[in-house]
């Protein structure tokens, strides 16, 4: 059956385009499936079952992408329109508090860091004890550090000498 409303490339391709765009806009696929009902004379109904039964598998990547700047274009209009509503000893302790919001998370990640550290040390120093080890490790650090200054000093010692023939 050869259909006169026939879903042509051109029409998957406008269906596709302004979907996405409506989603990366922050708008609904309902008012994307609404646009381009109208243009192309087709019900938004069949619009949308076009695309969610054949279209729509496609694009997977470009439509998580979408969303991802749909959601990140309504956070940057929500601030916006938040500031422009505060005054500015407003905005300075809406600062402030989202400061100290994070200063808080960043002491809170010190303790953590600060307990596992100490977790580690106990750990190290079990694993020394249970080998016989007595090795404390700021003297391998200094002898690493003498062995480097050591090579160093070979290199530019080598470095200095003039090759014997010309």
């Amino acid at each position: 059956m050869n259909r006169k409303d026939k879903w042509t490339e051109n029409d998957d391709n406008m269906l596709t385009q302004t979907v996405i765009d409506h989603i990366r806009t922050g708008s609904t696929q309902l008012k994307a499936f609404a646009k381009v009902a109208e243009i192309q004379s087709r019900t938004a109904a069949a619009c949308g079952f076009r695309w969610n039964a054949e279209l729509r598998h496609r694009y997977n990547n470009e439509i998580k992408e979408a969303k991802l700047q749909g959601r990140q274009s309504k956070d940057v209009a929500i601030v916006v329109r938040n500031q422009e509503q505060l005054n500015p000893i407003d905005q300075i302790i809406d600062a402030l508090e989202k400061f100290r919001f994070e200063h808080l998370e960043f002491e809170n990640e010190i303790r953590n860091l600060k307990s596992k550290n100490a977790e580690l040390e106990l750990e190290l120093e079990e694993l020394r004890n249970s080998n016989g080890l007595n090795i404390n490790p700021s003297d391998d650090l200094q002898t690493l550090l003498d062995l480097i200054r050591k090579a160093e000093g070979m290199i530019i010692e080598r470095e200095n000498k003039k090759p014997a023939y010309r």
